[in-house]
């Protein structure tokens, strides 16, 4: 009898509930699968795209991912169809993004492929085509949110958000409606954490008071 791939990130969705991600883009062990699963989010964000991930450290975390009760989901180089196929024969659940103002424009037309089910907008390279980098709360941004998230319900599929993490105005898209929802990346995560140890060690050290 074959595996039955369990897929918790649709889980959610289908439950209307926020299907949160994380993006893994500076660790390459196994073990972030588990530690992002049990830290509450649904699914991982594999960047071989603007991290040095290879196909292989994808692999190895999405087989991870699929035990761990977490779905991989691989972030391609633009255009690198060979990538995305081997990446999806080898575990990963999924590759959708929508990141360029044609894209955005073609959104009805992507919602319409059976088989997609998210439409993800990359915000920061978005804004960056648009010639308004890290602008995320821009009223073009938010205009292209209502297009995609237009295009998806017609079609059945869930609006996706990516590249904004300022707690100001993720909400903004989330109530717009955006439900597949990227929380932040691993590393940005990791330097929080520290800064905020070091910060209550210092203020521990001799002198400080």
């Amino acid at each position: 009898m074959p595996a039955i791939v369990r897929n918790v990130a649709r889980e959610k969705l289908e439950q209307g509930q926020l299907s949160l991600g994380v993006g893994v883009r500076m660790t390459r062990s196994v073990e972030i699968a588990k530690a992002m699963a049990v830290a509450g989010f649904d699914w991982l964000f594999l960047d071989m795209e603007h991290g040095v991930m290879s196909l292989e450290a994808c692999a190895q975390i999405s087989t991870a991912a699929l035990d761990a009760g977490i779905a991989p989901i691989a972030r391609v180089p633009n255009g690198e169809y060979a990538i995305a196929t081997r990446a999806l024969d080898n575990g990963a659940l999924g590759i959708v993004m929508l990141e360029t103002p044609t894209a955005i424009a073609n959104a009805e037309e992507i919602a319409a492929v059976p088989g997609v089910d998210v439409l993800l907008i990359g915000t920061n390279d978005l804004c960056a085509e648009m010639g308004i980098h890290g602008d995320f709360g821009n009223e073009r941004v938010a205009d292209a949110y209502r297009t995609m998230i237009a295009a998806a319900r017609k079609h059945g599929k869930f609006p996706g958000m990516a590249g904004v993490y300022n707690e100001t105005i993720m909400p903004r898209y989330i109530e717009m409606g955006a439900r597949f929802v990227l929380g932040g990346q691993d590393a940005a995560f990791m330097a929080a954490g520290a800064a905020q140890r070091t910060e209550f060690l210092r203020k521990l050290s001799p002198g400080s008071q």
